[in-house]
Parts: C-alpha cells; structure tokens; sequence
C-alpha cells in the first residue's frame, strides 16, 4: 500500500517555502473532498431511500471520507510538523492505506453491479439476492482489514517475517484484481451501450456514472499503488512526491462533483433551486423506476432550496 505524506522539505528556504504552499493545497483538495463525501454520507443515510447501487455509494463515500480525514489529519501534521513518524502517525497512515483500498473494491464493485444490470435487466434484478449489496460491501470491509493488520503485523511490526512478502503480494493481487474488474466492467458497458439500438441517444444515467467513475481512476487513483509497487520492487519514480498523494485526494474528492454537478435539472419559471437530495436520488436510480417515484410523489414535491 502506499504510503501517504506530503513533499520532503528539501532546502531550508525556497524548499520549506514550496512545501507548505503544496502542502497547503493537498490539505484543501481533502477538506473539499471531505466535505463532499460527508454530504453524500448524511443524504443517503437519512433522507434518500436506499436501492442497490446506493448501499455501494453510501460505502464507497464512507472509504473515501476516511481517507481524506486521514489524510488530512496526516498533511496538517507534517505541516506543523508535530508527530511526524511517531506511532500514533503510523497508526493514521496504516487506516488511511486501508480505506484507500478499500474504495478502490467498492469502485469496482459498483461498476461490476452496473455491468450486470446492463447486460441482463431483467434477469439479474428477478434472480439477485435482496442484501447482495450489503454482503458485498462488508466482505469487501472485512479484506480492507484483512490486509491492513496482515501488513502491519508482518511488515512493520516484525520486519524480518517471513509472511511479508506474501502480504504485500496479496496486496498487489488485490489491486490489479479490482483495477481489472473495475476496467472490464466499465467496458461491458460501452459494448453493451454501443451494440443496443440507443446508440443516437444519450447512454442511461447509471452507466455513464459509472464510465466517468471508471475514467477518474484512471486519471487519478492509479498514480499512488503504482508508485508504491514500484519502489518496492527497488525502481526509482522520477516524480515529485507530493504529485501522487494530490491525484489520490482528487480521485476520492470527484464523486460528489460527479453525483450533483452532472444531475442537476434547470427549472425554468419556478423560485429556488432543486434540493440537492433529488439530484443525488436521480444520480443513483434508474430512469423508469425515478419516473414511477415522481409520478407517485408529484403532488406533494415542492422545490426548495434545502436539501
């Protein structure tokens, strides 16, 4: 797993100067990003009605609120310099590691439950299990932990085990493994999307979701686990070291843009702007069964400026 930190402090002036001008901006992408995931956390939890993909977002949101809080707590210490490398900052760092993995599963998994959607309506909905989503998020939590304490166990606790090798293998089994199935899915359904008859018309909202999903990893998240593994195997990365922990705060921070910025409506003639709880619900439903819920509520909705 990587490891998580803000640029080296090279020389005592102009070095110092830029790396708290990095720094800074590392520590303002997480707070954002925390913020986002925080309000997809309160909206799903309390106020939406959750289907199957919202039991994943809801998880993934929570991955990624822990991540950028870590992280967060990491780049304000190492900023005041006040416990930097003691234990209490491998313990933040060994959680935030942790929650990045486990986001990457959840990612995955959302866009897998998308494909099968995609490539049989009707029968995956009538054959899935009804706490499918709920069993997959907690098995994907439980191998998060599971390679957090294996790690830590055997690679930090005890340098000279013999199990470290093959935790940190199972580490990069883990992320070609999702990385692929993250890829594979989200291509399932750009075939499946450009062999139907809708190819004039704009894709369904869930997969192009979860296709943009799919393209901010690809920008974003695979610059920390890669740098990782390759220094672990002795290869230099000619990078700046605040450059892939930036592109991790991005990648866990652009869900919320994406959940809100691509979903909202413009309502023209009418006061006030649409609650923010309606542009999640569509972001995450299905059009028909959206319609049959405005349909079923449009004489008591109302659009406010709350959420």
């Amino acid at each position: 797993m990587a490891e998580f930190s803000v640029p080296d402090r090279s020389s005592p002036a102009e070095g110092f100067t830029l790396y708290k001008w990095l720094g800074g901006v590392v520590l303002l992408v997480a707070l954002l990003g925390l913020l986002g995931n925080l309000l997809v956390l309160w909206l799903l939890g309390f106020l939406i009605r959750r289907n199957p993909v919202s039991v994943y977002v809801l998880n993934l949101a929570a991955a990624e609120a822990l991540f950028l809080c870590g992280h967060s707590v990491l780049c304000l210490g190492d900023l005041l310099d006040y416990f930097e490398r003691s234990p209490a900052w491998m313990g933040v760092n060994d959680i935030t590691e942790m929650a990045y993995s486990a986001a990457l599963s959840l990612r995955a998994a959302t866009c897998a439950e998308l494909c099968l959607s995609a490539l049989c309506p009707r029968g995956y909905r009538r054959r899935r299990p009804q706490h499918t989503s709920t069993v997959v998020c907690g098995g994907l939590w439980v191998l998060a932990c599971l390679l957090l304490g294996g790690h830590f166990l055997f690679c930090l606790s005890d340098q000279d085990s013999h199990f470290c090798n093959p935790i940190i293998i199972g580490q990069m089994v883990h992320f070609f493994l999702f990385t692929a199935l993250l890829f594979l899915a989200s291509l399932a359904i750009v075939l499946k999307v450009q062999c139907s008859g809708r190819r004039r018309r704009r894709p369904p909202r869930l997969y192009r979701l979860a296709l943009i999903m799919a393209l901010v990893f690809l920008l974003f998240g695979l610059a920390p686990d890669i740098e990782h593994f390759l220094e672990t195997f002795g290869i230099d990365v000619l990078v700046p070291l605040w450059l892939p922990t930036l592109l991790a705060n991005l990648n866990c921070s652009a869900n919320p843009v994406l959940y809100f910025a691509l979903n909202r409506r413009r309502r023209r003639g009418r006061r006030g702007r649409e609650p923010l709880r309606r542009v999640l619900q569509r972001a995450l439903t299905d059009e028909q069964d959206l319609e049959g819920d405005e349909r079923d509520a449009s004489h008591t909705t109302t659009w406010e400026t709350s959420f």
